[in-house]
């Protein structure tokens, strides 16, 4: 049974490996080599399978109405079966519940027609970051 809540402290290391394997593995970077002291006070919330997190997401707030989505991933073998788009749906209620009006992310090249489908809108130019090319993307947050 699938569940989204709130990763626990306890469970930073599941949160851990699972952004190594989908997120810095497949780049031939190592997540064990970046600042995550700077993770402390970001809202992480997962996707659980059996008591197992799956996937992942995080928000951290730019201003007082404006949120960042981060780190968004699900393992490679439950993608594409509608978990994620669960995730970033329950991310945007979350912020709009907190008095967010916007929510932007930095989503990689492949990810681009995964957030249009769930309404983000592409701001600027592409740029690198962490060594691949990214777009900012937008969206509104309303009442659903």
């Amino acid at each position: 049974m699938v569940n989204i809540k709130a990763i626990t402290k306890n469970e930073l290391p599941e949160l851990y490996a699972l952004r190594q394997a989908v997120l810095r593995l497949p780049l031939g970077l190592n997540l064990f080599n970046e600042n995550l002291e700077a993770e402390a006070n970001w809202q992480k919330f997962g996707t659980y399978l059996d008591n197992r997190i799956v996937g992942c997401v995080m928000l951290t707030p730019l201003t007082k109405t404006k949120i960042k989505l981060r780190q968004m991933c699900v393992y490679q073998n439950l993608q594409k079966q509608g978990l994620g788009q669960q995730l970033v749906k329950y991310a945007e209620d979350w912020s709009f519940q907190n008095n967010y009006k916007i929510i932007e992310l930095h989503a990689r090249d492949i990810a681009i027609g995964f957030y249009k489908k769930l309404d983000y809108k592409i701001i600027g130019e592409p740029f690198l970051e962490v060594g691949i090319e990214h777009v900012k993307m937008v969206k509104q947050l309303h009442n659903k």
